[in-house]
């Protein structure tokens, strides 16, 4: 099969030859990259971890198994990897310092079921459904705390996090919330 990547140069879209293909046991469902370090999440297969120094030789580094399917992939500060599990609203948090032996430095367990988070410093925003979204401390990874909620009017899809603000695609209405 060819496959192709696009990309885009000033205003200007061109299409490559891709460069190379991996192939993992499952099916690829949410990917994150930290660096040259590319995490894959492979239903039902767990997290897959490669190494794209190299991108026309990509090194698999490892397989995280998990027993949940994992539904999104976020980045924090001190390298620390966020996996979101669907239909829990379960977030574990990682290490990846050691990036071929993945450490698990806690977990938070929303009452939301929610498919993204949003991580900036030490905070992490999840959406709870209907009731809006929560903003909790992660400085500490094995205890974090929730410091604060926001009933949004409608139910929150998409957050994102600015050094002030909360962001929400609320449905219907984009909401942006000062801290």
């Amino acid at each position: 099969a060819y496959e192709i990547s696009l990309g885009l140069v000033g205003s200007e879209m061109f299409i490559r030859d891709s460069l190379s293909t991996e192939e993992t046991p499952g099916y690829q469902w949410a990917i994150g990259s930290h660096g040259p370090l590319v995490f894959v999440a492979d239903q039902p297969h767990g997290l897959h971890l490669y190494d794209v120094s190299n991108p026309e030789e990509p090194t698999a580094l490892g397989v995280r198994e998990s027993e949940q399917l994992v539904q999104s992939i976020a980045f924090g500060d001190n390298n620390q990897v966020y996996v979101v599990y669907a239909r829990s609203g379960l977030v574990e948090i990682l290490d990846i310092t050691d990036s071929v032996n993945l450490r698990s430095l806690g977990s938070y367990q929303s009452s939301g079921r929610f498919q993204r988070v949003a991580v900036r410093g030490t905070r992490l925003l999840t959406p709870m459904g209907r009731a809006g979204v929560e903003l909790v401390d992660v400085s500490n990874p094995s205890a974090p705390t929730p410091i604060g909620s926001y009933d949004t009017p409608g139910t929150p899809g998409g957050v994102a996090l600015t050094d002030e603000l909360i962001v929400v695609a609320d449905g219907t209405a984009l909401l942006i919330i000062r801290e």
